[in-house]
């Protein structure tokens, strides 16, 4: 299990909907990663969809597209096993509210971006509320 370059985005600025230039917020900062390891998804959020109105048809087609992309793996964080394996996890009401992607994974390594303390390294105990574990189609 080979891991990805991932130690120039520690420290980046959180973004919400940032592009990298401007900062990361946690599905984009997704999105740089999961490129990284060779592999061509789509947006990890549907705000960032070039030139998106925002009607329901593009949501619906978002939702196909992250269907075709990612397959769901698990819930277990053992799970996450390639670099660029996603863990969205939620708040205590059950809501999405975070993003992780395994970056090294014989160290059980992940980032995301924080909206204080922008794009952080954390290890794979220390993620909780995991809601799935996903992984682009194409990887393994």
């Amino acid at each position: 299990m080979v891991g990805v370059r991932w130690m120039d985005l520690l420290g980046s600025p959180y973004k919400l909907h940032g592009t990298g230039e401007d900062g990361y917020d946690c599905s984009s900062l997704a999105e740089v990663i999961v490129r990284r390891t060779g592999q061509d998804v789509p947006p990890t959020s549907p705000f960032r969809i070039p030139d998106s109105q925002g009607t329901a048809g593009e949501v619906e087609a978002y939702f196909d597209a992250m269907d075709k992309a990612y397959t769901k793996v698990g819930v277990k964080i053992h799970m996450a096993k390639y670099a660029g394996d996603l863990v969205l996890c939620s708040d205590e009401h059950g809501v999405p509210r975070g993003l992780f992607v395994l970056v090294e994974p014989n160290r059980g390594t992940f980032l995301t971006a924080h909206p204080t303390a922008g794009v952080v390294s954390m290890r794979r105990f220390a993620i909780k509320n995991i809601v799935g574990i996903y992984r682009a189609r194409d990887a393994t």
